[in-house]
Formats: structure tokens, C-alpha cells, sequence
């Protein structure tokens, strides 16, 4: 058979026959599988085979069946294979389930076998157990990515379907098929996970998940019912793992899993459970509901945080028991985690009472929160105040436990804990439309350790940011310290040893309620003297940092950071005089934690861990009525935050920033969708791309400095070129028409720029075109090039002239229902300009008004709250809408610590 001998026949089957061969030129046996002969005979079946055949070659991954060569024989198409010994997953399976820990084992490989080949955008279609190899010597494969099917179990072959492609067809073997594969819908990765879902049933129960009596019967199975649930067949069964199956098994699409390579992470993280883990696992929300609840089930990686509390805690201890050997003054051991709340949503602020008991948090949504108390252990919920109007966040206890401290819009109150009237204790009111509304001047509040005083951290806008205290007994705010406006300081703690304050500077949009909830935007750690003096920072703005939190003795600051991925528990050793000694050091990994605090008289610790995705949504450009975003198309799935996307001047394509390999990189996708195109792979992260006019350069801004700063990446290879390089924050680049300029936005000036190239191709200076700009927001050259439309500080929408000149308003909001703009995109043709508004409720929406001005028409509605768009970009081009559905979940946890 051309170059090969062949020694036997290995298999048959109405799809081909398998024969092992030797390969005389480089001395091996291989095997060799003959496909039928009507796929030689049939143009769209050969050409799929070929290619799919040349993509699984270029694979190469360990746990993926080797593709060595092609060719024909008689009319007939073959594909060369490496020849495996061992047995099928099938044939394992006629002795019982698998041992828990060897099923956990040969999953995670399955699923590296699939990430890989989903990342060659290779969809298998026919994962089951007939095709997983187990090789003698302990490796798992993956078999058939491509080829025709082969069913060698005869109990199995009438249940296979031929592999076909026109619409509507159904494709795979009926047991393992998504529902999307019953229905004859069109299938992408995801289809891979419902079927690695029931293999991996079956591996831990030993029975089909959706086995009927007949194919009909077993199809409605899978598109109607849930298999029994695996712990009722199997008591030894973790219930993380049967979240993991059950996640696995979503009927919708959009609520399972998203990638392979999530999986094997949620898996790799029970594996490397000990038993005083598995013991925790327990103290999960157990059975199906925990996966199924609407809302909980879109995230993907809120799943992935449960699982990987168990990494975490072994880190932790790990880290610890490092720390105490090396003399370092971190001396915490963890012991029992607990997840106390659960609820759809978001629940944060958490704080626990000096005894460690009682538990007061926020939740609600990002526009709205009210506070909530409850007993650790479990038991009645009470709310804080009497009305569902209010509007409350950040609660901190009393050292004495008996009042708690917290923040509203209006200002900082203090109640008793058992409920009662509040007492406002210092004012901070909201401001203008357009500036930051939440948390607004009042920034943060905090308890003196003797509880007669309170910490209050003012938002200066454009004057300067402050600390300030002020005794409870009365008298006015007494300065400690202040700073810039763009210092931004918020999440405050005081030292137990009375000496120093810790604070957040950057992004008080991440941790508390408004529009911006979770930004990722990076921040510092500074401390200022509790007797007055300058700020020191001990923590650089290099990552998010947030939720200072001082150690009982005042020795420690633990902190929240993303330094090194995903934010998680960190511990500065600082001393008297404010220096931090040595390196922090990370105490949890894999967490994603949003803030830590500690019980001051407990040996208790209680963090919030959060977990969003972000992805892109389409919809065509109405000309009539108001369409609503349920008849969104999602143009992306994974488990990802994007933030600001643009189309290509060409209509080609989508650019967008994602976060979707841990920091935000640039991407870009074909406008109807596909795959997406990698374009930087940079530590840093990268934000708001868009591609020049003639498709051979990116421009963006990016945090690889330590502020904002605008560059452009040549997509042929060359050098990558710094545009601005300042102190300041540019962002939100776009690109003029002819491709000669660049204009971009200072945040922190709210200021409009340009750049030009001249002819040699060099970027000049900088040149101010306007001032007082929406932050953030972003706008857009007119398709002239002549003018640009931006949002301004009110909410209203200028047009700029390129060169200086006078500026033109478009539209400006007169009442308080108006909409007020956050980022401006023009029509294809210039004359209508799209503007998206965010009303106080956080409801956004996509509006018109012509370009030469007039009264603004509404396009499209948000209405879901379970998907909001935050974000205040969105794209326009090639007749559609783009813009991003936010998916958020915070819960907390309460973790017994003992110190060394």
C-alpha cells in the first residue's frame, strides 16, 4: 500500500478497516486506516478528510492520536497513524467504573488532548469511550480528530451516524452528542465538552448517561433530562467533581464550560487535593443546583475559583509553612474554608465582627447594594437598614463589635449592629452628570483602633484627593494627609498600632458599586502617618492592588493583587517607619480574590472571591422601531472580559482587546465571526485596538510602562512603536481615515490629542485639541477625516475640527431623563453619529442623532439584568452593532487561620 507493508488487518468496520503496517524507509510499524471508498468518490468528503488530516499532523500533542501521512490505494483514500498498544476506554469499561483518582487522571488528559486541537480550531464531533486509547505504558489518546468514524464495539454501531456536513444533518454517535448535534444546529468546541461530560459519567458510574432503549428515545433523553445524579450511583464521589460532570452536561450551550482547557484546570485542582481538602470540597454547595442556578451556570470560571480554593489552600499552607522556616513574620497556617454565600449575583465588602461570628456585606447590583448581616455558622439574614431604597456598601465593624461603619452615596453613616437609625458622621455628596457618581468625594471610611474616630479618604476630582479624621463625639474633619487628584483614594484601613492609615490610589471603580464594578485597571498601596505627613507608597501600581488589611499586631499588610495572574492573598512585612522588608509574598494561588479583612479578636479571615466574563454580542442596525438585546447573536464565548473593540475600516474585521490567556491582549476576528487572530502577547496589558487603514498596523494603549501609554504594532514583524511615553494615562487610540493620524485621550486631563506621521514615517508631538472629554469614553474621526466626534464631560457630543478650531455641538442633554453620551461611533457614511448612554440604574442603551444635529432616536435597549453592558464601548460597522454582556458572581468565604 504505496510505501507501506502491510502485516495484519486490526479492524473492521462499515466505516474502513485499520491494518498494521511497516514502514520499510524509516523503520516502524504504523497503522494504517482505509477509509470507505465513497469518501475518495465524494469531492466534499475528500477535501474535508484532507484537511482536517493535514490540521491533526500539525498538532503534535501527546494525548492526540499522531497523523503521520496520506495517500490513496485503489480509489481509496488512507491516513498513516503512529500504531498504538493497549485498549480502548470501552473495553476498560466493561470491568466497572474507574478508582476516582486514575478517572480524574486520564480526564485531564483527554481534556489537554481537546484544548489543543480546539486551539487548531479542530472539533472532534464523535468523542466516546471507542475513541480514547489507553496506552499500555499509561498515556491517554485521542482518537479519529477528522477522520471518518469507526465504532469497533458492535453493542454500539447501530447508534453511530455518518459524518456529514449540510444543514440540519445529525453528526455523532446518539449517548455522547450535544444538544445542539440532536437538533442538527451547527456545533463548535463546546459540543466536545458536552460529550467529554458523559465519557466522563460514565468513567466514575460506569453507565451511560443518556442510555435508552432506542437512538429516538436516547436523543430525547439528552435534550429534555439530566442523567441520575453520580452520587446516588457512587458515595465516594466528591461533589466538586459531579459539578464539574454536571457543568459539563448544560443543555445551553453558553452555560457549560467554554474551553477544554478550563476543565482540566477545575480538575487539575481537585487532583492536587490532599484530604483535609477533600474534607472542604464538602463544605461546598453540593448537587446539581449549585451548576444549574440561572446566572451562576453563563460563568465558567466562577466554576473553575471553586475548584481552585483547593490549590489555593494548599499553596497557602505550603507558603506558610515555607515562611516560618525561613524567619519570615508571616505566621499564618490555614485550616476549615467555608463558602457562606452562594446567591447569584454579587455579594462583597465582606467584614467580620471582632469575634468572628457575624458576617456584614454588601449585595446586590453594581448601581444598587444594601447591607446585610449574618451569623457565620448559619442562620437568619438581617438587613442593616429598614427600607429597600437604600443605598449602602463598604461596612466595617466596630473594635468593640457593638456599631458598624458604612458608606452611601450620601456619606458615611454608623448603626448599631443590631439595627436600628443610622447617624450620618460626615458628608459626600454625589456629583455632576459625568463625573465618578459612586462612591463620589466620600471614598472610604475606616475605625480608629480605640473606635472614638473615623477615617475618611475624600475624592479631590480636579482639587486634591485627602485624608481627614473626625471624632465621633463631634467636632469637624481634621487633614492628615493629602495629594493629587488623580491620587484616587479608597478600601482604607487603619493600624492596630495606631501609626500608619493603608490605602488603595487607582481604580476605585474595581472594588465597589458603580457602572465600573471589577475594572482591572492597575493600582498602588500607599500608607500615610496617622499624625500627618506625606504618602508613601509600599506597593507600586504594576498590577491591581487592592483591600489593604492589616495584621492584628500591625506588623503585616496583606493586601489583594494580580502581580502574578490572578488576584490573590499577598502579605507585606512593614516596618516602623513605613518601609516594606523584602518582597511581598503570595499566600494564596489561583483565587481570584477581590478583598480579604480580618476578625480583630478571631482566628478567623474572610475573603470575597469574584469571577466575570465579558464576551461580544451583534446585532444589525435597526432603521425602524427599537430592537431589544435578547436578539443579540454572540460573536465570542469564552471565558473572557473584553472591553473596547473597533471595526476595520475595510468592514473585514473585529478588533478587541480580551483577557482570554490570563492579561488583556489585543485579538481580532473576522466580522461574521471565526476564530480568533492572536496580535500581542505582551505581560502587560493591552486595551482598545484599532487597525489602520490600510490593515498592516495596530494601534492601542497599553499598562507596559506603568501609566497608559499609546503604541503601534506593525503587523509585518517590525519593531513595535511608541507613540506617547508620559506620566500621564493616554488611551482609547483611533485611527484617522488616510491613516496619517492618530488622536487618543488623557484620562486623567480629560483631554482630546492628535499625533500626526510625517512623510519620513515618524510620529510628532502630541497636539491638544479639546478639553473637558468624558472619562472614560471614547470617540471616533468622522469618515472625512476633517473632524472627530467625542462625548464631553456632561454627557454631551462635539465635533471637533482635526486642525484647531471651534467646536460644533451635536446634541446636549437639558433634563435629567436625557440621555447622556460615553462614547460616540459614526455611521459608514458619516452622516449619523451612535452614541451609548448608561442611565443611574447602570441600564444602558444604543442611540442616533444625525451629525449635523437634531433629536437623539433610541436603537437599542439592555434591558436583562443579568446582562448588562458596563462597558462604555461598543463598534459599529458593516450594517451591525457590536458591543459586550457583562456575566458577574461574587461570593464569600470565611477561612479559620491559627499564627505561628
Amino acid at each position: 500500500m504505496g510505501p507501506y507493508e502491510v502485516v495484519a488487518q486490526i479492524g473492521a468496520g462499515g466505516m474502513g478497516e485499520v491494518y498494521r503496517a511497516h514502514d520499510a524507509r524509516l523503520q516502524r510499524d504504523v497503522a494504517v486506516k482505509v477509509l470507505p471508498e465513497s469518501v475518495a468518490l465524494d469531492p466534499v468528503q475528500r477535501a474535508r478528510f484532507e484537511r482536517e488530516a493535514k490540521a491533526v499532523a500539525a498538532l503534535s500533542h501527546p494525548n492526540v492520536l499522531a497523523i503521520f501521512d496520506t495517500g490513496s490505494h485503489d480509489g481509496r483514500l488512507y491516513a498513516v497513524t503512529e500504531l498504538l498498544e493497549g485498549e480502548t476506554l470501552r473495553e476498560r469499561l466493561r470491568q466497572g467504573p474507574l478508582p476516582i483518582r486514575k478517572a480524574i487522571d486520564w480526564a485531564v488528559q483527554i481534556a489537554h488532548g481537546l484544548a489543543a486541537a480546539h486551539d487548531k480550531h479542530l472539533v472532534h464531533r464523535d468523542l466516546k469511550p471507542e475513541n480514547i486509547f489507553l496506552l499500555a505504558d499509561g498515556p491517554v489518546k485521542i482518537l479519529d480528530f477528522g477522520l471518518a468514524r469507526h465504532t469497533p464495539d458492535p453493542e454500539a454501531a447501530t447508534e453511530t451516524y455518518q459524518a456529514v456536513t449540510h444543514a440540519g444533518a445529525v453528526l455523532g454517535t446518539v449517548g455522547y452528542m450535544a444538544p445542539e448535534q440532536v437538533r442538527g444546529q451547527g456545533v463548535d468546541t463546546r459540543a466536545d465538552l458536552f460529550a467529554f461530560g458523559a465519557v466522563l459519567y460514565e468513567m466514575l458510574t460506569g453507565q451511560r448517561a443518556f442510555r435508552r432503549d432506542t437512538p429516538a428515545e436516547t436523543m430525547t433523553a439528552i435534550l429534555r433530562e439530566d442523567p441520575p445524579a453520580l452520587g446516588a450511583l457512587r458515595v465516594d464521589l466528591p461533589p466538586a467533581l459531579e459539578r464539574i460532570v454536571r457543568h459539563c452536561l448544560e443543555k445551553n450551550v453558553n452555560e457549560r464550560f467554554q474551553t477544554a482547557r478550563d476543565i482540566a484546570f477545575a480538575l487539575e485542582a481537585l487532583s492536587g487535593s490532599g484530604p483535609a481538602d477533600t474534607k472542604q470540597t464538602d463544605a461546598m454547595p453540593t448537587g446539581a443546583s449549585a451548576a444549574r442556578r440561572p446566572g451562576r451556570g453563563l460563568i465558567g470560571a466562577a466554576m473553575v475559583v471553586a475548584a481552585l480554593v483547593l490549590v489555593g489552600l494548599a499553596m497557602w499552607r505550603w507558603n506558610s509553612s515555607r515562611e516560618a522556616e525561613r524567619g519570615n513574620a508571616s505566621r499564618i497556617a490555614i485550616g476549615t474554608v467555608t463558602q457562606v454565600t452562594e446567591d447569584d449575583g454579587l455579594e462583597i465588602g465582606a467584614a467580620l465582627s471582632p469575634d468572628g461570628k457575624l458576617l456584614a456585606y454588601a449585595s446586590g447590583q453594581p448601581t444598587h447594594m444594601r447591607i446585610f448581616i449574618r451569623p457565620v455558622a448559619g442562620g437568619r439574614t438581617l438587613t442593616l437598614s429598614e427600607t429597600g431604597a437604600a443605598f449602602e456598601y463598604a461596612p466595617r465593624w466596630s473594635p468593640d463589635g457593638s456599631q458598624i461603619l458604612f458608606l452611601t452615596p450620601a456619606g458615611a453613616y454608623v448603626a448599631s449592629a443590631l439595627g436600628g437609625a443610622a447617624r450620618r458622621v460626615a458628608a459626600g455628596p454625589l456629583g455632576g452628570a459625568g463625573l465618578r457618581a459612586v462612591p463620589g468625594p466620600l471614598s472610604a471610611a475606616a475605625w480608629s483602633p480605640d473606635g472614638k474616630r473615623v477615617l475618611l479618604a475624600r475624592v479631590g476630582r480636579l482639587s486634591a484627593d485627602s485624608l481627614s479624621i473626625v471624632a465621633l463625639n463631634g467636632g469637624g474633619e481634621h487633614s492628615i494627609a493629602s495629594g493629587p487628584s488623580d491620587l484616587d483614594l479608597h478600601s482604607c484601613d487603619w493600624s492596630p498600632r495606631n501609626d500608619w492609615v493603608a490605602c488603595v490610589s487607582g481604580n476605585s471603580d474595581g472594588p465597589w458599586p458603580n457602572p465600573g464594578f471589577g475594572n482591572i485597571a492597575p493600582s498602588a498601596i500607599v500608607l500615610a502617618p496617622v499624625t500627618g505627613g506625606a504618602f508613601v507608597t509600599v506597593i507600586e501600581a504594576t498590577a491591581s492592588n487592592l483591600s489593604p488589611a492589616w495584621s492584628s499586631d500591625g506588623r503585616q499588610l496583606y493586601f489583594v493583587s494580580s502581580r502574578d495572574g490572578p488576584r490573590d492573598i499577598y502579605v507585606a512585612d512593614i516596618a516602623p517607619d513605613g518601609r516594606v522588608k523584602g518582597s511581598p509574598q503570595r499566600i494564596t494561588t489561583g483565587l481570584g480574590v477581590l478583598s480579604v479583612s480580618f476578625a480583630a479578636a478571631s482566628q478567623r479571615l474572610v475573603y470575597v472571591t469574584y469571577a466575570s466574563r465579558a464576551n461580544i454580542w451583534s446585532l444589525p442596525i435597526p432603521s425602524g422601531a427599537a430592537i431589544d438585546t435578547s436578539r443579540a447573536l454572540a460573536l465570542t464565548s469564552s471565558n473572557q472580559v473584553v472591553e473596547a473593540m473597533r471595526v476595520s475600516r475595510d468592514g473585514q474585521w473585529l478588533l478587541y482587546d480580551s483577557t482570554l490567556h490570563g492579561n488583556a491582549e489585543i485579538f481580532r476576528i473576522p466580522i461574521d465571526g471565526g476564530p480568533p487572530e492572536r496580535l500581542t502577547t505582551d505581560p502587560a496589558d493591552d486595551f482598545a485596538p484599532d487597525l489602520s487603514p490600510d490593515g498592516r498596523a495596530i494601534v492601542y494603549h497599553s499598562w507596559r510602562s506603568g501609566s497608559r501609554d499609546i503604541y503601534v504594532k506593525p503587523l509585518d514583524g517590525e519593531p513595535l512603536q511608541t507613540i506617547t511615553a508620559t506620566a500621564a494615562q493616554e488611551q482609547y487610540p483611533v485611527w484617522s481615515p488616510e491613516g496619517g493620524a492618530i488622536a487618543f485621550h488623557d484620562q486623567d486631563t480629560q483631554t482630546l490629542f492628535v499625533v500626526r506621521r510625517n512623510a519620513a514615517g515618524t510620529w510628532g508631538a502630541p497636539t491638544l485639541l479639546r478639553q473637558g472629554l468624558q472619562q472614560p469614553g471614547r470617540g471616533s474621526w468622522l469618515p472625512d477625516g476633517r473632524a472627530l466626534a467625542y462625548p464631553r464631560r456632561d454627557g454631551a457630543i462635539e465635533v471637533i475640527p482635526a486642525e484647531p478650531g471651534r467646536p460644533r455641538v451635536v446634541y446636549a442633554p437639558t433634563t435629567s431623563s436625557d440621555p447622556r453620551s460615553r462614547s460616540v461611533v459614526p455611521s459608514d457614511d458619516g452622516r449619523t453619529l451612535f452614541f451609548k448612554s448608561t442611565d443611574p440604574e447602570g441600564r444602558s442603551a444604543i442611540w442616533s442623532v444625525p451629525t449635523q444635529g437634531g433629536k437623539p432616536r433610541l436603537l437599542v435597549r439592555f434591558s436583562d439584568p443579568a446582562r448588562p453592558s458596563i462597558r462604555p464601548d461598543f463598534a459599529a460597522g458593516a450594517g451591525r452593532f457590536f458591543f459586550t454582556l457583562e456575566e458577574r458572581q461574587a461570593d464569600i468565604w470565611v477561612a479559620e487561620i491559627t499564627h505561628r
